[in-house]
């Protein structure tokens, strides 16, 4: 069992909802959780990268999550986190619904997120692979990703032609660079299997009301996790 281990993520890492004693994170004994519930992708690789530029970890454990989901800063250096249900504040908790609904409505685009997203995973990958830090991701809210599933996102990527058949030239093209990205995520860092995740595994068990796993699904998930450590 590694001595120090960071975990990452959004709700389904930082379990609020749950007591301190019933989180997965305390049952595999994380040291560090850095998980927002609602956070993003953004969030996820940006707080992870600010703590490891000043602290050190033997493991690293990120449950990725909707990669629609983004941070944004504030005049006063705030972050805000951002997704479909809502925005806020990240220190005040102060609600910033008038972000969230600019950034849906004028700048979220389904290409350029998951790009993101699938470097954020390549990066980590190799910068833990360079510092001998032991890895672990998993699905936490990532979204299905079957070939035609990539070309409806890939049909989103900004191509400025009118032909059709250039059209479809383009969204060939950008789909053969998302499937180029994921080719490179390497599948022995992933809990049980490439994709997997806390859903799939617990999801036999009781939920809570707000769809969150409940404590049996968690210690649940604990013990998979173990099982990689």
């Amino acid at each position: 069992m590694p001595d120090k281990i960071l975990v990452n993520g959004c709700s389904f890492s930082q379990e609020k909802y749950l007591p301190i004693e019933d989180r997965w994170s305390t049952h595999i004994g994380c040291n560090t959780n850095l998980a927002h519930g609602g956070g993003s992708n953004d969030r996820i690789f940006n707080s992870t990268i600010e703590y490891l530029n000043t602290n050190s970890t033997d493991c690293l454990i990120i449950g990725w999550t909707e990669p629609s989901r983004t941070m944004l800063t504030t005049r006063e250096g705030t972050n805000v986190v951002v997704n479909a249900g809502a925005g806020f504040d990240e220190a005040t908790e102060q609600s910033r619904e008038d972000m969230q609904k600019f950034y849906y409505l004028k700048m979220y685009n389904p290409y350029t997120s998951l790009i993101r997203t699938l470097n954020y995973m390549l990066h980590l990958q190799e910068y833990c692979k360079l510092r001998q830090i032991k890895l672990l991701y998993w699905n936490a809210m990532l979204p299905k990703l079957e070939q035609e599933d990539i070309k409806e996102i890939c049909s989103h990527a900004h191509m400025d032609i009118k032909d059709r058949g250039h059209r479809e030239s383009g969204i060939q093209s950008h789909t053969d660079r998302v499937t180029d990205l994921l080719s490179r995520l390497d599948r022995e860092i992933w809990i049980k299997e490439f994709w997997y995740g806390i859903g799939k595994h617990c999801g036999h068990l009781p939920k809570l009301e707000d769809g969150h796993p409940g404590p049996e699904a968690s210690k649940l998930w604990a013990e998979l996790i173990k099982e990689h450590l």
